[in-house]
């Protein structure tokens, strides 16, 4: 099922659990301009997000399954209130201002996480993160051991300084065990 423009500029959509399996391909501009907001995760067995398919919507937080290999060009732009990503393995393209904002440093991505082995091919201007309060703001994660990948990577090149690996990578302290100390 495609959903080309299927509920563009539709005020009346403000919940987030529409999305059923089954939907293979969100279309271009299918929910641009709807009042969705809350957490959005775009089921297993959708494989494509077309071209500015949320475009202007106020989801919080996204989560986008292994399943889907491309997000179209604008398809999550001036989603000011983006604050959170977290794409799945299967991801193979990021269209070119996919998840661009206006004003990064009020708006911007705090936290992008993307568990795709390969680095995906990366449009112009694709990320916008954030900014704002320091170093803390606006990472990529990915798995340790593709770090240095992404950092190489065509495209992810820009971003290097805002790479970092998932969980504890070499060189970082983990606790190898944990005790409880009664007094």
């Amino acid at each position: 099922r495609d959903l080309d423009y299927a509920f563009y500029g539709d005020s009346g959509i403000t919940q987030c659990d529409f999305l059923q399996y089954g939907v293979t391909h969100i279309g271009d501009s299918a929910f641009e301009g709807t009042k969705l907001h809350c957490q959005l995760d775009i089921p297993s067995g959708t494989q494509t997000i077309g071209s500015r398919a949320f475009h202007r919507v106020p989801i919080s937080f996204l989560n986008i399954a292994d399943s889907v290999t491309t997000i179209g060009s604008d398809a999550f732009a001036m989603c000011n209130s983006l604050s959170e990503v977290t794409i799945g393995t299967g991801i193979t393209s990021i269209g070119q201002a996919a998840f661009y904002k206006s004003d990064p440093a009020t708006y911007g991505i705090q936290k992008f996480t993307i568990y795709a082995p390969t680095p995906p091919t990366l449009g112009s201007g694709a990320i916008s993160l954030a900014n704002f309060a320091g170093d803390q703001f606006g990472r990529i994660y990915v798995p340790c051991e593709y770090v240095d990948t992404y950092k190489n990577a065509s495209g992810w090149s820009s971003y290097a300084s805002k790479i970092a690996g998932l969980g504890a990578c070499s060189g970082e302290s983990q606790p190898s065990s944990y005790f409880v100390i009664e007094s």
